[in-house]
């Protein structure tokens, strides 16, 4: 059993025919290496970008409840109070002016 000489034999017998599969199998192994190599920076182009979206939404969520808080502790802030208290005495409602001021320094102390 000669199997390479075989093969070899029927190789050469092919001729022209040979020429073309080599080409094609030699494309075929390009185009296969390729295509993994991008799906590969694909998978991780998406990774990267799931990542990126999932911070974006958390910097999202955490910029809303420090605007919560900020309003929250806008109630607080004496200066916010005086500001009322002044809007009020400029429309000459000098009774809501001072039940303002009064309420603030009730709730916060």
């Amino acid at each position: 059993m000669n199997w390479p000489k075989y093969i070899w034999d029927f190789w050469n017998d092919l001729g022209p025919l040979a020429n073309i599969i080599q080409i094609v199998a030699s494309g075929l192994g390009g185009a296969v290496f390729i295509y993994r190599i991008l799906t590969r920076r694909i998978r991780s182009q998406t990774a990267i970008q799931e990542n990126l979206e999932e911070a974006l939404s958390l910097g999202k969520r955490e910029i809303l409840d420090l605007q919560r808080e900020l309003t929250d502790a806008k109630q607080y802030d004496p200066h916010i109070w005086l500001e009322i208290a002044a809007k009020e005495r400029k429309e000459r409602n000098e009774e809501k002016a001072v039940a303002a001021l009064q309420l603030a320094f009730k709730q916060n102390g």
